[in-house]
């Protein structure tokens, strides 16, 4: 049984380690290099040859440049969905104190509190465009920037006859166990919901 397991166990290893030997490089690597070079004129020519290759990628679409806002809006359109996607290379926030150390403006003028490793704990002031009960009296609740979340729980929900969808807003903040929670017009209290697109 331990021959067997430490035989997985070097299988792993050896598949994990090829793995990251795989991993590729930035395309920015090559023009990086050459500060390297003593010599102006070889640097300049290892620059222009950098550059015009990573034009070349460009062109053929194998080089897309992305930006910081690029991403969390990526993020942001994602969120509830607990999906991980790799990251690709993209800049880590400064490390802190654990809590949220950034803030950014979201869609819709909503505000988006992130993590010290850039995912979302928070998103508040998101519009709500319409809302309805389902079959089983739970809250179905649309936002105006296309996400739909369901009740998850049986949590009695106050939602007044003044709330009318446009002048209504929900704050959705991450839970234990990667699950969400909502507020509406932050008041009462926070109840579990499912994104269901």
């Amino acid at each position: 049984m331990n021959t067997a397991l430490s035989t997985a166990a070097a299988i792993l290893l050896s598949v994990s380690g090829a793995a990251a030997a795989q991993q590729p490089a930035s395309p920015l690597a090559p023009l990086f290099e050459c500060r390297a070079l003593t010599d102006p004129m070889a640097r300049l020519a290892c620059q222009d040859a950098a550059i015009e290759a990573l034009l070349e990628s460009e062109s053929a679409g194998e080089v897309v440049a992305v930006t910081r806002e690029d991403i969390d809006r990526d993020q942001e359109s994602r969120f509830g969905f607990g999906i991980s996607l790799p990251r690709f290379g993209a800049p880590r926030l400064p490390r802190g104190s654990g809590e949220a150390i950034r803030e950014t403006a979201g869609s819709a003028g909503s505000r988006v509190e992130r993590r010290e490793d850039g995912s979302i704990g928070r998103i508040e002031g998101l519009v709500v465009a319409s809302w309805r009960r389902d079959p089983h009296g739970k809250f179905v609740i649309a936002l105006e920037n296309g996400q739909v979340w369901r009740q998850a729980e049986g949590s009695r929900i106050r939602i007044y006859g003044s709330d009318q969808p446009g002048q209504m807003t929900v704050t959705i903040r991450t839970g234990m166990f990667n699950s969400y929670l909502m507020q509406v017009n932050g008041r009462g209290e926070w109840f579990g919901v499912l994104r269901t697109n």
